[in-house]
């Protein structure tokens, strides 16, 4: 009796022994923390986040920063990066779980590599109650000569939330042989990404397709309240998006000039390269917009019947062969309440608002309520072609930059919840944007000032 009380002691106490050194052992490659909701890992610097991605047991925990970090010390493939996953043979290890910057940056996150897939700080992220946010990062250099799915932030995520997360600085680079390339996420296939930013400079070789300068191909899932202002160049290339799949983008701006790889590239807009089968709404693009086919201020094609852009601008110059329009190059879906304003050019089927409204036969383009400036774009059509059952290309939308600056011009607007005008000095602008930047060129000054005590004065 003795020698079994003795034997259950020393199993109780060599069980106790493994917890508390699995325990010592955590916390010392950490900064403190349990890894639970309530007592996240803390993690403080280099080496704590190099230690997260060497041990995948630990990927469904929690985890916050305590401090800024710098991550110059690892150069080629030496970081580790956090979630991945492998076709041949087929393996599966994401991030499942919390990750909060607390506010801090991380900097200098380089990776190196001729072949790789699912490249960013994070790799992989698959699971509905993952969650990363309140990130920053900086600096960050990515280049992938063969691979897809290549953030700064995240290389592919499939579920989860991206909230309050930022990428400024550095650069996304890719191959001939890439895809699926994002200043802050590569491949989005169901996440809701909010209130996140980017300005980092996405540049995808002659092949590579989808690149982003917030996200490169998102398949599925939601994007609202983002906005990047990096260059992008690609071969269905976005100032926000590469390609948008399914879901939706909302209340969102890109910046960046953007640039078609080469003289066969197709799929180039201001806000989005090509959207299939998703909507688009409340936003709006600024950057000048490059391309060969298909070629457009906000969107490049409008590919699906299914897809609706609606209260959207934008004001880049636009610059293009064949399909190029003010503001979508080729559209097979609905514009409704929309208006672009800059330069436009190009050879074959260019219009200031719309290259060529879509007709395949069975399904037809339609725009509706949408104007364009014929001063500014030097385009006095609205459409270059109009397939025989598409409609809305009425030239009758054409206005110049004076009437355009007029709210009576914008026939049934919402001027109550969506839109609001500097009468007689603005264009119409989303009520989304800052208020201080009253004329909604992103820089808030005396002009802005001066347009706002005229309204005063009419009230």
């Amino acid at each position: 009796m003795v020698k079994t009380r003795s034997s259950s002691l020393l199993t109780g106490i060599t069980i106790v022994l493994i917890i508390c050194c699995f325990g010592m052992l955590a916390h010392g490659k950490y900064g403190g923390g349990s890894g639970e909701p309530n007592d996240p890992y803390l993690i403080n610097d280099a080496n704590h986040m190099q230690a997260i991605g060497a041990d995948s047991n630990d990927w469904d925990k929690h985890f916050k920063l305590g401090e800024d970090i710098d991550l110059s010390a690892y150069t080629g493939e030496e970081f580790n990066i956090i979630g991945y996953k492998t076709l041949d043979p087929y393996e599966n290890w994401p991030f499942t779980g919390v990750f909060d910057g607390n506010g801090h940056t991380i900097s200098n996150f380089t990776y190196d590599s001729n072949v790789a897939n699912d490249i960013g700080l994070f790799g992989y992220v698959n699971d509905p109650n993952a969650k990363i946010k309140n990130l920053g990062l900086s600096d960050t250099n990515v280049t992938i000569e063969r691979g897809y799915n290549i953030g700064s932030l995240v290389g592919e995520i499939h579920n989860g939330d991206i909230i309050g997360c930022f990428a400024v600085g550095g650069s996304i680079n890719g191959g001939m042989d890439t895809g699926g390339l994002g200043g802050l996420v590569g491949t989005n296939r169901g996440a809701t990404i909010s209130d996140c930013f980017a300005d980092v400079a996405v540049t995808a070789d002659v092949f590579g397709i989808a690149a982003g300068g917030l996200v490169g191909y998102n398949v599925e899932g939601i994007i609202t309240r983002c906005s990047a202002t990096g260059d992008v160049v690609g071969n269905a290339a976005g100032g926000l998006i590469g390609e948008l799949g399914k879901g939706y983008v909302s209340d969102c701006y890109a910046g960046g000039d953007v640039y078609g790889s080469s003289s066969f590239s197709s799929n180039t807009g201001g806000l989005v390269g090509e959207v299939v089968n998703a909507d688009i709404s409340n936003s709006h693009s600024s950057g000048d917009v490059h391309g060969h086919d298909d070629v457009g201020g906000l969107v490049g094609k409008i590919a699906g019947p299914q897809v609706e852009v609606s209260n959207c601008y934008s004001t880049g110059d636009v610059n293009g062969t064949r399909y190029t329009g003010g503001f979508v190059g080729r559209n097979i879906g609905l514009i409704l309440d929309c208006y672009s304003v800059g330069n436009v050019l190009g050879i074959e089927q260019v219009g200031g608002l719309v290259g060529q409204n879509s007709d395949n036969g069975t399904y037809a383009g339609i725009i509706t309520n949408s104007y364009w400036d014929t001063e500014i774009s030097g385009e006095p059509n609205m459409c270059g072609y109009q397939g025989p059952n598409a409609t809305g290309c009425d030239n009758i939308y054409g206005k110049n930059t004076a009437q355009l600056h007029q709210q009576s011009t914008f026939t049934d607007w919402d001027f109550i919840n969506v839109w609001d005008i500097g009468e007689n000095q603005t264009y119409p602008y989303l009520r989304t944007v800052s208020p201080g930047d009253i004329n909604k060129d992103h820089i808030t000054n005396l002009l802005d000032i001066r347009i706002l005590c005229d309204q005063w004065l009419q009230e």
